[in-house]
């Protein structure tokens, strides 16, 4: 998606940039009537672009009601998994917060993007883009299977030993994270992550809770799977969920 609209940014300042020097007889008047077929590419580039935001907005607007659908639907798993967690679990309801993630973007560089998440109190903010091998999130996601961390008392240890014996440590020790993201999630406590797997049994994703409290025991982990399975069912969101002022970004 970023490389679609970095290429559109790219052909709309060169398509205008031309016709406007053309217009203006920029560097001089017999300049142009040489270079007609770039006066004609650049005009084509305006069309185009025009056409293609034109197409978009239709198509969002035709997709609303499976995009507000699926808002609700995936919400509701959200908020069923809450309250499941805060019923095997010390946290109260409201100090829990779930989130969903799917895997983007190209082979070579594949992102963990949150698709919504769900928080009925304040909670914690890191501001770590997850990718696969990053972090709880992306580890879990890495290694397919529950991963859940007492991310208070990890945090802890690391931070008293510093960034050199940080660094020193294995990729899979540090979760992938550098010694700046790690510092990022100080204010994490209990953290646990579940692979999800679409219908067909593709790997599409991630769901992550936190809470200020340990999310190791084994009936949040059934939880946690339980999550990821009506996640999974609901499949990838729709193409236009991802400019839907309604979605969660953070």
């Amino acid at each position: 998606m970023l490389f679609s609209r970095l290429t559109k940014v790219i052909v709309s300042a060169l398509s205008v940039a031309i016709t406007t020097m053309a217009q203006l007889n920029l560097p001089n008047a017999g300049f142009w009537p040489d270079r007609r077929p770039v006066l004609y590419l650049a005009i084509a580039g305006l069309v185009t672009i025009a056409g293609i935001e034109l197409f978009g907005t239709v198509v969002d607007r035709l997709q609303l009601p499976r995009v507000r659908g699926f808002e609700q639907e995936l919400r509701a798993v959200l908020s069923a998994g809450i309250s499941q967690l805060a019923h095997h679990s010390p946290a109260a309801w409201r100090e829990i917060g779930v989130s969903a993630y799917q895997i983007r973007g190209l082979r070579w560089s594949r992102r963990l993007v949150l698709v919504d998440s769900l928080r009925l109190g304040t909670g914690p903010k890191v501001g770590v883009r997850w990718r696969p091998g990053l972090g709880v999130i992306g580890t879990a996601y890495q290694q397919q299977d529950l991963l859940s961390v007492d991310w208070e008392s990890y945090f802890k240890s690391a931070e008293s030993a510093g960034p050199t014996a940080w660094q020193a440590r294995t990729e899979l020790d540090r979760f992938g994270l550098s010694w700046g993201e790690l510092m990022r999630t100080k204010a994490l406590v209990g953290v646990t992550a579940c692979p999800v797997y679409g219908e067909n049994g593709d790997l599409i994703g991630v769901v992550c809770a936190d809470a200020p409290t340990d999310l190791s025991s084994q009936q949040v982990g059934a939880t946690m799977r339980d999550i990821a399975n009506a996640v999974g069912d609901l499949g990838t969101p729709p193409a236009s969920w991802w400019s839907y002022v309604g979605r969660r970004v953070a």
